[in-house]
């Protein structure tokens, strides 16, 4: 089966929120996106009191803000038929 690799960003700020999906047919990009993606996230400084960061996932959001203060981006790996 072949795989597809989905970056998906989710955001809120000020009770406004979306997403973007943006989809890969290789790892290494998909990861390089990501990569790419949070230096950026980072280098924007939302004020966010709690950051995990780890390989290719990045969870950002002010303490009891979740709902309206956060950004977090992932790698999903799908199988297509």
């Amino acid at each position: 089966m072949n795989k597809v690799y989905l970056v998906i960003e989710e955001w809120s700020a000020d009770f406004d929120g979306g997403h973007d999906i943006n989809v890969f047919y290789s790892q290494e990009d998909a990861q390089k996106f990501t990569r790419k993606r949070i230096e950026e996230i980072k280098k924007e400084d939302f004020g966010y009191d709690n950051e995990l960061e780890e390989d290719y996932y990045y969870s950002g959001y002010v303490d009891g803000e979740y709902a309206s203060n956060h950004t977090s981006i992932y790698i999903e790996e799908k199988e297509v038929r």
